[in-house]
């Protein structure tokens, strides 16, 4: 019946916010650790779909996530904090306007020359490569020099810690 139906609706919702709010609270620890193994796939689905239920209707998601089972040295909670915040600075990025936010996960390998020069030589295999893309109005040269510095941020007094693109930095 249409009842039960709606029934199925709002219990799959709680058990949704639910895992959401246990999620939220994970990453709002301090007593995790950034150290382990997670599998990629599994990890970057987690923290796209918390994101999204945390953003607004005027942001689509594009999503090119290869379901990949393979195994990455960081743990499921600091891959979800990076992949979070680079999401949340995308959607910033558009300051409130319709956008797209363009997350992708693939398999690289070899590491690409870019790459490959910070590492001095000594890697070899696959990589999992993470990109989000964003529609908003990019960064001026001055500001991509200092994105990654702690406590920059291009938004106007109180509304930012300029501290997410500093976190993901360290984690990575």
């Amino acid at each position: 019946t249409e009842q039960s139906q709606d029934l199925g609706k709002i219990i799959q919702a709680a058990y949704d916010a639910s895992s959401m709010l246990n999620r939220l609270k994970t990453l709002g620890r301090s007593d995790f650790s950034f150290s382990g193994v997670c599998e990629i796939g599994a990890a970057t689905a987690n923290a796209v779909d918390l994101a999204r239920k945390a953003t607004l209707s005027s942001v689509g998601f594009e999503l090119d996530i290869k379901p990949l089972t393979e195994r990455v040295a960081i743990s499921a909670v600091a891959l979800e904090v990076v992949i979070i915040n680079l999401i949340n600075n995308a959607i910033d990025a558009m300051q409130g306007f319709r956008g797209r936010v363009k997350i992708s996960l693939t398999l690289v390998s070899p590491l690409p020359p870019a790459l490959a020069a910070h590492t001095n030589g000594n890697v070899s295999g696959q990589w999992a490569r993470i990109q989000v893309r964003d529609t908003g109005k990019g960064m001026s040269q001055t500001e991509v020099q200092r994105m990654f510095d702690p406590f920059f941020t291009t938004k106007p007094p109180g509304k930012g810690t300029g501290l997410g693109l500093s976190e993901t930095f360290g984690i990575v």
